[in-house]
């Protein structure tokens, strides 16, 4: 059990770390976020996998399993950075009329 826990974390911060280096711009996030995005991107990765072959996957390795675990990170980051990026930007003041 504890040994599936720390492989899960470290898949998903390499994962994370790949998704982080394909995704084009600034993440401004540190390690343990890294790890958090590439687990959900590996969680999303594992769903798609498992709806495209009929849930037959298994618990094996495979090169399929990981490029989905990627991909998944990388959509993960983009929807991230792309909320973080509408929560932090100005809010732009609408010009009274006559105030100038």
């Amino acid at each position: 059990m504890l040994i599936s826990l720390v492989s899960f974390i470290v898949v998903g911060l390499i994962c994370g770390f790949i998704a982080r280096a394909i995704f084009p711009g600034k993440q401004p996030m540190g390690l343990a976020a890294t790890a958090v995005l590439g687990m959900a991107g590996s969680l999303v990765g594992g769903v798609v996998g498992s709806l495209l072959t009929g849930g037959l996957t298994g618990m094996s390795i495979h090169p399929a399993g990981w490029i989905l675990s990627i991909l998944g990170s990388w959509g993960c980051s983009g929807s991230s950075t792309g909320a973080a990026e509408r929560v932090s930007a100005p809010r732009r003041r609408a010009a009274c009329p006559g105030a100038g």
